[in-house]
């Protein structure tokens, strides 16, 4: 009934401008993205406890936001001027899309990012939160992958 009522109101409502549609995913603003399942690295000397921490990364407000899954404390907030530069990290840059980690730079800090949900390819959100921080940052000099092989 619930469901059947909210749609009676909807569908008028979307007919009269009231209520705007949901947006598509070419038409998110990049001040919004958001990718779960993700990991950063821990900074410094790890002993005892995990190298990765999980969490959530999201570019919003001109700035990058890390939420840690567990512990608020390790939650990280840097404004987008403060970048200095980014890079993906690659297996094969030839084809360019076995990308497996995302690193964040400004003058003092490099932050370290992977995604949770890559499989042997790498990953394309990867590739995602660098072209969306790339196009936020049209002024920032575009780095080459770093190659591992």
């Amino acid at each position: 009934m619930g469901s059947r009522l909210s749609a009676a109101f909807l569908v008028p409502a979307l007919l009269a401008g009231v209520v705007a549609p949901p947006l598509g995913a070419a038409e998110v603003p990049v001040s919004g993205c958001r990718w779960e399942a993700m990991t950063r690295r821990s900074p410094g000397l790890v002993v005892g406890k995990a190298r990765w921490q999980i969490g959530t990364l999201a570019v919003r407000d001109e700035k990058v936001i890390w939420a840690d899954a567990r512990d608020p404390g390790r939650n990280l907030i840097v404004p987008l001027s403060r970048v200095t530069g980014q890079t993906l990290e690659c297996d094969d840059v030839s084809s360019g899309r076995t990308c497996t980690e995302w690193r964040l730079r400004t003058r003092r800090e490099e932050f370290r990012f992977r995604d949770l949900l890559s499989g042997p390819k790498g990953s394309p959100r990867l590739i995602e939160i660098h072209e969306t921080v790339r196009s936020a940052l049209a002024d920032l000099p575009a780095a080459p992958p770093i190659d591992r092989r």
